[in-house]
């Protein structure tokens, strides 16, 4: 050994390449990774025009991935979500409202059982000073 030791590359995150292994055979929106049965009526075709079908706005029953067929997954996907974040905006807001009106009922009652326990206090004072008074007199 000389000192001279070859660099090895920086190796990847597992992760990254796991991720990049299942790009490469995953079905995404692209015509390649769609089986050949629905495309073209089962007749293999080029890059090109993959391309091209999916740049074509034409017939959805077609079963191709066209860019209005996606847009309209897209737009309903859409609105799903905000269906769903207001749903759960409309919920957060009744618990809010709900905890509000427990904290606010409980201290009216704590407000209404400390003035009895006043007035209680009061009258039973009352009663002393009274019998205070008629055992002197």
């Amino acid at each position: 050994m000389n000192g001279y030791h070859r660099r090895r590359p920086p190796r990847k995150h597992s992760a990254t390449r796991v991720d990049e292994l299942k790009g490469r055979t995953s079905p995404t929106l692209s015509t390649r990774s769609m089986p050949y049965v629905l495309q073209n009526g089962g007749r293999r075709i080029s890059s090109a025009s993959s391309a091209a079908t999916v740049n074509d706005t034409g017939n959805k029953t077609d079963g191709l991935f066209t860019m209005a067929s996606v847009k309209d997954v897209i737009d309903r996907l859409k609105k799903e979500v905000d269906l769903e974040r207001s749903k759960r905006v409309s919920i957060a807001k009744q618990r809010s409202e709900d905890i509000f009106k427990l904290v606010f009922r409980s201290k009216m009652e704590q407000r209404s059982f400390s003035n009895a326990l006043r007035t209680e206090a009061k009258s039973l004072q009352h009663l002393k000073e009274m019998k205070a008074n008629d055992s002197k007199g």
